[in-house]
């Protein structure tokens, strides 16, 4: 599946199994997820590999083309609302949810060396999703998140969710 698609782009998307999986022979995945481009590939003794994958974006899957001996479908890139990038108010909701992902994650073990890359979010072509990337809760609102595509909308829900689980910490 790799090399499929390091030959075909070096495009590919992360899609979590649905909720709703039921006893098939292709569990469903959910129907929006993230994409991006494969940037490093280290192969492994074993024959997996590890790889770096720069998230572009999230999709839509429209239909499969083919479920063996991997998933290939036809998806729908779903265009961001990208207009309050330089919003003040923007600006201050990112600011505030680094500075509180900073706090989860040190509550977590993070090593300080994320810590200290973390402050480059905030310039980001898509830091709300970034920042939604690292953080461990609950599945749905992680799905409703990604199927936000009003920058500020996304920005508002995720302040809130990193707000509750400081609230935790």
């Amino acid at each position: 599946m790799l090399e499929f698609a390091i030959e075909n782009g070096n495009e590919m998307a992360i899609a979590p199994y649905s909720k709703q999986s039921g006893l098939s022979s292709v569990s469903p995945i959910e129907t929006t997820f993230g994409w991006g481009h494969i940037i490093q590939k280290e192969q492994l003794p074993d024959g997996r590999s590890n790889i770096l994958l720069e998230g572009l974006g999230t999709a839509e899957l429209i239909e499969y083309i083919s479920t063996e001996p991997f998933r290939i479908a036809k998806v729908k890139k779903i265009d961001q609302d990208r207009t309050h990038s330089s919003d003040p108010k923007f600006k201050e909701m990112i600011e505030e949810m680094l500075i509180l992902t900073k706090r989860i994650l040190l509550a977590e073990g993070a090593e300080d060396s994320l810590i200290i890359k973390m402050n480059h979010i905030a310039n980001h072509m898509y830091p709300v999703d970034f920042i939604a990337s690292m953080l461990n809760y609950d599945y749905n609102k992680k799905q409703e998140l990604l199927s936000t595509t009003d920058a500020m909308k996304k920005a508002k829900k995720l302040l809130e969710i990193v707000r509750t689980l400081n609230l935790r910490e």
